[in-house]
């Protein structure tokens, strides 16, 4: 019953000491850009990375996500766009036609 909480204490030694740093730094860019309702977000994949030895997955570009951010949120218009690129050229996948749909909206608004 004594080694329990030292093998606690231990834990919480060696788990503080892994991911001081990443905390730290977590904390510094939170602080310095002026954003601190982003330090929950940044301490989180802090943890998260450490507890992943510090691998990062990579979800890579959401497309889809940043035309209908272009588009107001409506989904209806994100839709019609993505259909005309695909009505135009119709080898392009879905991904492909989104982002040729999102220059084309940029180019339009110049």
């Amino acid at each position: 019953m004594g080694e329990f909480p030292i093998l606690l204490t231990a834990a919480a030694v060696v788990a503080f000491i892994l991911l001081a740093p990443r905390l730290r730094s977590a904390l510094r860019s939170g602080f310095r850009s002026g954003v601190q309702g982003d330090i929950v977000g940044r301490l989180r994949s802090a943890l998260r990375n450490g507890f992943r030895g510090g691998r990062t997955h990579h979800r890579g570009i959401d497309v889809e996500s940043d035309l209908l951010s272009a588009c107001g949120g409506d989904r209806g218009t994100m839709e019609r766009l993505i259909r005309y690129e695909l009505d135009r050229k119709p080898e392009l996948e879905r991904t492909g036609a989104a982002l040729m749909a999102l220059s084309r909206l940029r180019a339009d608004r110049r």
